[in-house]
């Protein structure tokens, strides 16, 4: 039986899968969290799971640990697939982390944070580090790497790939989907301005033993919080707007290329843009 590891990077359409493709799949067996591990493999019905699925971006965010992570892994699955779903650096991408950031109560400028952590993140998408590191544990046969963008252009072709990879039945999830939507200026507005206060609503919640960070993230996605963050926001509406080319020196040091895609035909198009922050970081 074939297990998928999925570890990421960040912000490439991980929640996305999480949420509308693992768990819905008939033949897939989806483990939410690693430490779940042992539980899950004694319960599983083997007469209708083809293969199981782990997904964790959390994997690629902790650069220190990753390896022991990896190789732990390692130890307890078979038949490995481990995919890194790869974005090309852009200025939607690091929106799309500081939007994040955000949720869980960061009060920083945009300007501010990734002053501080734009080596961490770079780091996080050095697509080239975390392909080596699995592939010199599980071997290259066994690593997969999907971009991002593809999902978001041909969702139909990103899932037959990895199905055929897995060995299980095509299967398309519904449609129209939206999951961790970013925050709109506004919203971040709001959110940078009462986040105290809606801390300490988030802090009430009755399930005590829910990281306040999580309760945060389920607060923030509600479609009321949405309405009332993007009206109050609006009001205060103090946030400078970042441009392109204000955010460009904060990713001169991503070079996200992996020398792997050029033989994949899914990067066919995408090479170009890969390869330029590959050469804008040298």
């Amino acid at each position: 039986m074939k297990t998928l590891i999925h570890i990421g990077a960040p912000k490439t359409a991980t929640t996305f899968l999480q949420e509308t493709y693992y768990p819905l799949h008939p033949e897939l067996a989806y483990i939410p969290q690693m430490k779940e591990w042992s539980r899950w493999m004694w319960s599983l019905d083997k007469t209708k799971i083809k293969a199981l699925a782990i997904s964790d971006e959390g994997v690629m965010g902790h650069i220190k640990k990753r390896r022991t992570l990896l190789m732990n892994l390692e130890r307890l699955v078979k038949d490995p697939l481990v995919l890194i779903t790869t974005r090309a650096p852009d200025h939607s991408l690091l929106f799309s982390i500081y939007s994040q950031i955000i949720r869980i109560g960061g009060r920083e400028s945009f300007e501010d944070y990734f002053t501080k952590k734009t080596a961490h993140w770079a780091d996080v998408f050095n697509y080239q580090s975390v392909y080596d590191e699995c592939c010199s544990i599980y071997g290259s046969e066994n690593v997969m790497l999907l971009p991002q963008e593809l999902l978001r252009a041909d969702p139909s072709q990103f899932y037959r790939m990895l199905e055929e990879r897995l060995a299980i039945s095509q299967f398309d999830p519904p449609k129209n989907k939206q999951v961790n939507q970013r925050l709109t200026w506004d919203q971040i507005e709001f959110y940078r301005t009462f986040w105290p206060s809606l801390s300490r609503i988030a802090s009430l919640h009755s399930n005590r033993e829910m990281p306040l960070y999580i309760k945060k993230m389920h607060m923030s996605h509600t479609p009321i919080m949405n309405a009332i963050s993007e009206k109050i926001g609006r009001l205060c509406n103090r946030t400078a707007k970042q441009s392109d080319l204000e955010t460009s020196k904060f990713l001169e040091s991503f070079n996200c290329y992996v020398s792997a895609m050029e033989m994949l035909p899914c990067y066919e198009d995408l090479l170009e843009r890969y390869k330029k922050s590959s050469s804008e970081s040298h």
